[in-house]
């Protein structure tokens, strides 16, 4: 039975699967029911209800997301099409549009929904202005997630202008912002911005106090807006834009907060310059401000990043003078409570300290040496309790003993030998004392050198108690000898060394073995390398095989034999020269001095032209010391003795190692694979030769009159291995790199190179055929003929004059070709004999302008021939015009 009018609403307990399926039953059943409009719109409100309820299960129950979305599509659907059903009848209602356009906005339609939209708002203004509103917004908010931004703007501006009170208005605000900024329109959204905040911000409390009131999403919100700005500001003037739309606005409770965006941005954009001046000018604001330090660290570490290391120093010097010992900031702070300042004060205090005394070493200005002991002074009297204090207050030490403040020198000194925990520094200041000490011995009067070695003797003592184990210790007293050797006083101390040892040193072979190594060091001063090694021999004799020293009196035995070798060598005594550097490589203690004294051994036999010794040596210290730093230069004299030997593919493989090492120059490196190319390919390998072709021109594409001659080869060895395509890629890049950066040597071979490029074209010219149907082909064929007259016209331009009579002449006979292929085509089989004899008297007419072309030609490259006697592309050229002058005389003869 029908139901009642009063019935029709479904129980609140009803579910609503139920209620829809009554509905449904009801309209199918009634369809002329006087409720059917009203049951209709009720069922499409449960159904958007129901498709709502569907997406949130997708969320609540992801297993069984597949079918709830299907379930939420249909009832989306079905609800639009009643909306739809029901505005026939009211085509103006605006609640039923509204329901229209969000059914298509949730089932995805979104130009169906922006119709519905556009239907409502076309329609007067209704006196619910919150669902005009609203239905303005959702039609932004459509178009902005379709790209139109243009129309988002406008929607989103007629919301906003409704004023504060609509709901949607502040995020109007802020999706308007990022509309002008999607459409470029950065200061429209810098203003736009700005009033979001504004709404949201107040000049009577600061920016922190009013973020702490703000939810986690409109926090998150506030400062996307804030980067937002920071682009904006970055793309329209950065800073001084910032400055100005501040000024205009006072006050303004967030201006740090934009100054923060800004550099943000600078930063991720790489823009380190601008970025580290944003965060100075945000310290310029206010140096005293609480975060001040903060900032002035932020513009130091974004120029370490970028690794601008004048402008990191200028900003730490910054830091320092605002925030640095005795400086304003710290009149009514507790520095305890700023570790972050005071960690980044120390760096910066060593950092600039450092710098200084690097610039008073290198330039002598002694305000450096000023400005550097500022900064270690500072230092100390803020962190002299710090761990590396003892290495500043070292280094403090060095400058004023390199400042000539010796006095002042040696008390910093003691403070850290004799104070300090440091292991290895305190004994190094001890030593440095003492040797300062024997500096001022030099310097001052009878009386006061006096009173300082009695010093130097205490401290003496005093190291040796103090570092009992140092390896400095059994020698320490002995440093005035070797001072003096390093003062020139090399007669002296030599003579000194002599009574030494026909004194107590005669008996101690302490004293001894010190005694003959200051002889063999003064010996060796003087060039008497034979003496000296005799005399590090006698020092030897007198050390135990467990002492120290011997690696160093070993040392200077080997150093003794391997210079006078070389003395020999350079007097072109090779043998001399080869048994002492037999017996430095057999006395060194160090590798670096072996492998020193075999390749100079090496080298010898190579000036004998010993051929097979030299390999063997050479393979040997390849062994021997792989990572040398005097290996890239053995490959190569392993790599010409293995050529001069007749093995050219070792040799090839050993000057293709030597070129891919980069310890070596980049000439010698060059000379290598170019060396390598050309025996690899004297030998037949070349695709080796081509790697190492590619190799070269990869490591080092410029100079191009270096790297042209190298693609020149390569463009050759791929023809000869037949891989035309490969050698056209070598010719392309012949003529790509002379254009950007050839010169006078490598415009010919780019100019054959370009010829070659055209040679190419012309051989696809003459592959063509014309065979019927002839129209298509020729028109093919005259195409692939224009490709090739233009690329031999780039080959003219080079100004060449060789590659233009050549270019010249391979023009003309492409004209004379295409005229020869015409007379010559197909033709077509159906033809009568009258026919065909007029279809060959239109072929003659075609083909005699291309005739006529060709013998222009000729005739212009022939006209060189006083220019270019011996060019046999003139030469030919007036031959091929002779032949068609005699042809076209013949023809008109004929004819006649």
């Amino acid at each position: 039975m029908p139901y009642a009018a009063g019935e029709i609403t479904p129980n609140p307990g009803i579910e609503r699967s139920r209620a829809i399926a009554a509905y449904r039953d009801y309209l199918e059943r009634f369809p002329n029911s006087k409720e059917y409009s009203e049951v209709s719109r009720r069922l499409a409100d449960l159904l958007l209800e129901e498709g709502l309820n569907a997406e949130l299960a997708v969320f609540m129950s992801p297993s069984d997301a597949a079918r709830a979305e299907l379930e939420a599509e249909r009832a989306y659907l079905e609800a639009a099409a009643r909306y739809e059903e029901l505005l026939f009848e009211a085509p103006n209602d605006q609640e039923l549009l509204y329901q229209l356009s969000r059914a298509y906005e949730e089932s995805g339609q979104s130009e169906k929904a922006l119709g519905a939209i556009s239907r409502l708002l076309a329609e007067p203004a209704s006196q619910q202005q919150v669902l005009w509103s609203d239905t303005v917004f959702r039609q932004a908010e459509l178009q902005f997630s379709l790209a139109q931004y243009p129309e988002a703007s406008v929607s989103y501006a007629s919301v906003i202008r409704l004023g504060p009170d609509i709901p949607t208005y502040r995020q109007s605000l802020y999706k308007l912002g990022w509309s002008q900024v999607k459409q470029e329109q950065y200061l429209d959204a810098l203003s736009t911005f700005f009033l979001f905040i504004d709404t949201q911000l107040s000049s009577v409390h600061t920016y922190d106090q009013q973020l702490s009131q703000f939810t986690l999403a409109d926090r998150q919100q506030l400062e996307e807006v804030m980067a937002g700005m920071g682009q904006c500001f970055g793309l329209t003037g950065g800073l001084e834009r910032l400055k100005e739309m501040v000024t205009a606005r006072q006050p303004v409770v967030y201006e740090v907060q934009l100054y923060q965006a800004l550099a943000g941005w600078y930063e991720r954009r790489e823009r380190y310059t601008e970025a580290a001046e944003t965060w100075l000018a945000l310290v310029n604001l206010d140096p005293h401000a609480e975060q001040g330090p903060d900032f002035a660290i932020s513009a130091i570490q974004v120029y370490q990043r970028a690794g601008f290391e004048a402008a990191s120093l200028e900003a730490q010097r910054l830091f320092v003078e605002l925030y640095g010992p005795g400086s304003q900031f710290w009149e009514t702070r507790d520095p305890s409570e700023y570790r972050i300042a005071k960690e980044e004060l120390k760096l910066d205090l060593v950092a600039l300290a450092n710098h200084e005394h690097g610039q008073f070493r290198s330039t002598g200005d002694r305000n450096h040496a000023s400005n550097a002991e500022t900064y270690y002074r500072n230092f100390l009297a803020w962190f002299n309790r710090w761990e590396d204090a003892s290495q500043v207050r070292f280094q403090l030490a060095e400058l004023l003993s390199e400042t000539n403040r010796a006095e002042e020198a040696y008390a910093q000194y003691t403070v850290v030998a004799w104070s300090s925990d440091d292991e290895i520094l305190a004994p190094e200041a001890a030593i440095a004392g003492i040797r300062l000490i024997e500096t001022m011995i030099e310097q001052t009067s009878e009386v006061d050198a006096t009173l300082w070695e009695k010093r130097a003797y205490g401290d003496s003592v005093r190291f040796v108690e103090y570092f009992p184990t140092h390896e400095t210790a059994p020698v320490i007293l002995a440093r005035s000898g070797g001072h003096r050797l390093r003062g020139g006083e090399v007669e002296a101390v030599d003579k000194w060394v002599e009574n030494l040892l026909a004194g107590p040193a005669a008996t101690s072979d302490e004293l001894g073995q010190v005694a003959f190594s200051l002889k063999a060091q003064a010996a060796s001063l003087r060039g008497e390398h034979g003496s000296a090694a005799l005399a590090y021999r006698d020092a030897l004799r007198l050390a135990k095989p467990d002492d120290g020293r011997r690696h160093t009196l070993l040392l200077g035995q080997a150093q003794a034999f391997f210079a006078r070798g070389q003395e020999s060598a350079k007097a072109g005594e090779w043998g001399a020269a080869m048994n002492d550097f037999k017996e430095a490589a057999r006395l060194s203690p160090e590798t670096s001095l072996r492998a020193a004294a075999e390749f100079d051994l090496a080298a010898a036999h190579l000036s004998l032209e010993r051929w097979e010794e030299a390999v063997r040596l050479l393979e040997s210290h390849t062994i021997a010391y792989p990572e040398h730093e005097l290996q890239p230069e053995v490959q190569r004299k392993l790599a010409f003795a293995y050529s001069r030997q007749g093995s050219l593919v070792l040799a090839a493989d050993r000057y293709f190692d030597v070129g891919r090492s980069t310890n070596l120059q980049p000439a010698l490196r060059r000379e290598a694979l170019a060396n390598a190319l050309r025996l690899y390919q004297l030998e037949g390998h070349l695709p080796r030769a081509i790697h190492a072709g590619e190799y070269y021109v990869d490591v080092f594409p410029l100079p191009a009159w270096q790297a042209i001659p190298v693609m020149r080869q390569l463009a050759e060895l791929e023809s000869l291995l037949d891989n035309e395509p490969r050698g056209r890629e070598w010719l392309a890049r012949i003529v790509s790199l002379d254009r950007e950066a050839g010169d006078s040597m490598t415009v010919p071979v780019a100019a054959e190179a370009s010829l070659e490029l055209a040679d190419y074209r012309r051989k696809k010219f003459n592959e063509i055929r014309l065979e019927i149907p002839l129209k298509s082909n020729l028109s093919r064929k005259i195409s692939s003929m224009e490709k090739a007259l233009s690329a031999y016209e780039s080959a003219i331009d080079y100004g060449i004059p060789t590659v233009t009579s050549a270019a010249m002449y391979r023009m003309a006979s492409m004209y004379d070709d295409l005229g020869r292929a015409l007379l010559g085509s197909e033709r077509p089989a159906s033809l009568t004999e009258h026919e065909l004899l007029e279809y060959e008297s239109l072929l003659a007419a075609q083909a005699a302008p291309f005739a006529q072309q060709a013998m222009d030609i000729y005739r212009l490259n022939a006209q060189r021939a006083k220019d270019q006697p011996a060019d046999p592309w003139v030469a030919k050229s007036r031959e091929q015009l002779q032949v068609l002058t005699h042809a076209s005389e013949n023809h008109g003869a004929s004819e006649t």
